[in-house]
């Protein structure tokens, strides 16, 4: 079972518009949830 993680609304600013420093760590989070390792809630 996927454990679900609350996702504020920066962290998806910084994958889309590829913001560092925080643009590597927001793309592992979409990538975890890629893998149903994760759920995100928004």
């Amino acid at each position: 079972m996927a454990s679900k993680v609350f996702v504020d609304s920066d962290v998806i600013i910084d994958f889309f518009t590829d913001r560092e420093p925080f643009a590597n760590p927001a793309s592992k989070i979409f990538e975890l949830n890629e893998l149903d390792i994760i759920k995100i809630l928004i």
